[in-house]
């Protein structure tokens, strides 16, 4: 029995397409358990700074050093449960790492204050994800999108109430995103 090349050709695509869905759903799986964490972390962090404001910079450094080894042990956990080693493209994760960078660079120019910082920062985040959703998917791009709203709306039209509702904000939104990326990652 022979193969027509065309049907080999065909066949190859497919296994291709079926290859690529698979990282995608790996990917997804693994960026909705990342913002899951960081939405645990940075609620309660905000409600924990709004009752003990002298606990700010403690509680947050702990927040981060949190964030950031449960971010590393997902990524290293997903890593050896693939069975092939696949390149990792790291340009999203540099992208963050360079964002961030200049956020901290404008606050050290800006000056400021507290109120302005807690906005700031989340916003960055979520601008992002916007940036990130062009490279992975639309539901980045919503996610940064809805959360840069609520944000400012908690900004703006919240006075006093800002801290809790940053909490209920960045909590709901980055869990049930990351939810939501759990589930994209399981349809497709």
């Amino acid at each position: 029995m022979t193969i027509d090349p065309a049907d080999a050709a065909a066949s190859l695509r497919d296994i291709a397409s079926v290859e690529q869905r698979t990282r995608q759903t790996i990917f997804y799986a693994t960026s909705g358990w990342i913002l899951m964490l960081w939405g645990a972390v940075s609620a309660s962090s905000y409600v924990i700074t709004e009752f003990l404001p002298r606990w700010t910079a403690p509680v947050w450094g702990i927040a981060w050093l949190v964030g950031l080894v449960g971010t590393v042990g997902l990524i290293a956990g997903r890593r050896r449960r693939q069975r092939t080693q696949v390149r990792a493209d790291w340009r999203i994760v540099y992208a963050m790492v360079v964002l961030m960078g200049y956020a901290q660079v404008f606050i050290a120019v800006l000056s400021p204050t507290y109120r302005q910082i807690d906005a700031f920062q989340p916003m960055i985040w979520m601008f992002g994800f916007v940036l990130g959703g062009i490279w992975v998917g639309r539901h980045f791009i919503g996610l940064g999108l809805v959360g840069t709203c609520l944000i400012l709306l908690g900004y703006f039209g919240l006075g006093p109430w800002f801290h809790l509702w940053m909490a209920l904000v960045q909590g709901v939104t980055l869990i049930l995103g990351g939810l939501g990326l759990r589930r994209i990652g399981e349809i497709r």
